[in-house]
Formats: structure tokens, sequence, C-alpha cells
């Protein structure tokens, strides 16, 4: 059942991604379409504070960010909190099992902070936008060297044509394509999406009108998450990385050596001497 499902993501003629249609049933799907559209951010969930993911604790609440009829919002969930909705904590915990046994980790892993990372369910609203999330790669460099296998999810709960219009996610191939979801990629409310992170990615070109939901997803980043609260003044202000991986801004040479550390030469080359000569 795995096998052929790893070799979709992680093979080199694969695609780097797997979609596992109608992992929602259409009751499922529409319920939490609804709830989280509907869901005022300021009414259950704290505002994000300015530090963003880097204020993230052990035992902290659930976060939301942006304005209810705002072009970009989304609510930060963590396991250890009462949930906002109960079919969506049911279901964040059969897509973090599902996405642990494809990565080869125990079911249990990063629900919990027992490492200083946890998973977060976000779910994600852009109503329009040209440039959504920008076009990045996660976890390269020498998180790629660490642990290559590393997968995010994402849930559509829309469907793009119907429920929003533009290119919407786009990611690269192992082969080095690019492929929109909802356009080369069919894609509908309820599939799920498992990619990997360090593929290029975008989300780009989302428009909808009044009568139309956005684009609508949850998405599963792990995130660090500290012992304890962090006092504000010790942590450096940075964007919200809106799709769970990398901060949106870097200083240049620490962007570039990003770069050239997940080329092949440097994954093959450059990274290994590095790491030797770090433990050196």
């Amino acid at each position: 059942m795995l096998r052929p499902i790893r070799r979709d993501i992680y093979h080199s003629s694969g695609q780097g991604f797997y979609v596992f249609r109608n992992f929602l049933g259409p009751d499922v799907a529409t319920h939490m379409q609804r709830f989280w559209s509907d869901l005022d951010p300021m009414l259950i969930h704290r505002t994000l504070p300015s530090e963003g993911i880097k204020a993230l604790f052990n035992g902290c609440p659930d976060y939301s960010y942006g304005k209810q009829h705002g072009d970009h919002r989304g609510f930060l969930n963590f396991f250890w909190n009462h949930p906002a909705d109960e079919v969506s904590y049911a279901v964040a915990m059969q897509v973090q099992w599902l996405r642990n046994r494809v990565m080869g980790k125990a079911p249990q892993a990063d629900i919990f902070p027992l490492n200083g990372r946890a998973v977060s369910y976000r779910a994600v609203i852009s109503m329009r936008g040209k440039v959504v999330t920008r076009p990045h790669r996660d976890f390269d460099g020498d998180d790629w060297i660490r642990d290559p296998s590393k997968l995010q999810a994402t849930l559509f709960l829309c469907t793009p044509g119907a429920d929003y219009t533009g290119d919407g996610f786009t990611l690269e191939t192992n082969g080095g394509d690019s492929v929109r979801f909802g356009h080369e990629v069919p894609v509908a409310c309820g599939d799920l999406v498992l990619w990997r992170y360090s593929n290029h990615h975008s989300v780009l070109n989302v428009e909808s009108s009044g009568d139309q939901c956005g684009f609508i997803r949850l998405l599963f980043p792990i995130e660090d998450i500290a012992a304890q609260p962090i006092p504000a003044e010790t942590i450096s202000t940075e964007p919200l990385p809106e799709d769970g991986g990398a901060p949106s801004q870097r200083p240049f040479w620490e962007a570039f050596l990003l770069r050239v550390k997940a080329t092949p030469l440097g994954q093959r080359v450059l990274v290994p001497i590095w790491h030797r000569v770090r433990t050196h």
C-alpha cells in the first residue's frame, strides 16, 4: 500500500506529491469549509503576537491572524487545546498519522512537543492576492541532508474554479516541471495532497468574488515549540510563513548560501564538507 505512494513522492521519476482523492466525505468536507469560512478570527482564537511563530510555546493558546473579511486570514490550532471544531481536530489527527506513516515515522510523532517541535493544523483562507505565498523551498540545504523525507500536507476545503479562480497552489515536480493544483492536477474539496517540502512551491494569483469562499485549505506545519513563554523583547519579528515553512525574509548571504546548498552540487559535495569541518 505505501510503496506506490512513496515512489510517487520520493523517486526521481515520481511527481513529488500524492493525491488522496475523497479523503473527506462530502458532508465532512462541507462542514469544515463552512466552519472555517464563517469563523470570526477574534471569536475563539487569540491574536497571533507580532513575533509570529517564534512566540509559540508548550501549552500556548490557538492563534489567528487577519480579518474576517480581509484578503487573507488563518487559524493556528494545536492538539493540546480544546478544539474550536471537533471534526477538524479528528481529521487533523488522521492526517498527521498518515503523513508519519508515509515518512516512515512513528504514528504519534510531532503531535505533542516532546522534542521541542509539534504540528499545528492551520486553517488558511485566501480570498485574493497576486503573491499569496512567494515561490520558495523549505527544509533544503542542511535540513534536507538531515531528513530528506519531510512532507507537507494540504487538505483542500474548496474546489478550484468553483470557489476561487487563478493559479492557486503551484508545485515543482521531482523532474523540474511546474504543476498547478486545480489545473494540471485535478483536485476538489475533500482531497488531501502529501508533497515534498523541499520542492519549489507557491500560491499565486488567487481571486474570488463575493459569493465564493476562496482558497480554503488545512496545512500541517511542524512548529518549533519553546518549553515556556519567551519574553517578546528577545524575539526578532519576522513575517508569518503562510504555508508553514521557512520565514519569508532572510539576510542576503544566508539566502544565497541556502540556494547554493540546495543545488545538486551543494547537497552532494559542499554540505558534507561543511558538516565535516564544523564537527572538527
